[in-house]
């Protein structure tokens, strides 16, 4: 039971060791705090707080679990260690920070900031290289108002191959 406060967001997250160990855990955010579950009660993350009353959205990409909410610096919780990161849009600044994400081959798409609300951020290096999924410097950007349906993306969504932006007045695919 949550009480009044309703929770904003809900994630799972799976951490392997590297050794075929793997720690799964069931996150959820409600009020400021971010909670795991443990031994069926739900227990405070005590370094992780944020700003109450904002959608949030937990993102796993590779071994580490993202916590965003397009108000707050993006959180990245990495098995036992969760840092607010201050690497630049799409992840910290003022209006720089992302709403929405999904993880898919290698590649970290995040959208729903505000300085630039149509745009579909792609993480990788400046040499293509995948899977480094906090960096942004040379991955590429996708206008999400260049195709299909006008509107700011409202949600990204993995559905089969595809990397599908939902958007106010319809959807585009990502291939």
């Amino acid at each position: 039971d949550t009480g009044a406060t309703k929770p904003t967001g809900f994630g799972f997250y799976e951490y392997d060791n590297g050794a075929g160990v793997k720690t799964r855990a069931l996150f959820r955010v409600i009020g400021t705090n971010v909670q795991r579950l443990t031994a069926g009660a739900w227990v405070n993350e005590a370094t992780v707080a944020v700003t109450a009353g904002n959608e949030c959205q937990l993102v796993q990409a590779n071994n580490r679990l993202y916590l965003l909410n397009g108000v707050d610096d993006v959180w990245r919780l990495d098995n036992t260690t969760w840092t607010q990161l201050a690497s630049g849009a799409p992840m910290s600044g003022a209006n720089n920070r992302a709403r929405y994400g999904v993880f898919h081959k290698g590649v970290f798409y995040l959208t729903g900031t505000n300085a630039n609300p149509d745009l579909v951020y792609c993480s990788g290096d400046a040499n293509g290289s995948l899977n480094d999924q906090e960096n942004f410097a040379g991955g590429w950007n996708y206008s999400a108002n260049s195709k299909d349906y006008t509107g700011k993306p409202v949600q990204l969504i993995l559905f089969s191959d595809y990397v599908l932006i939902v958007k106010e007045n319809g959807a585009s695919a990502l291939i």
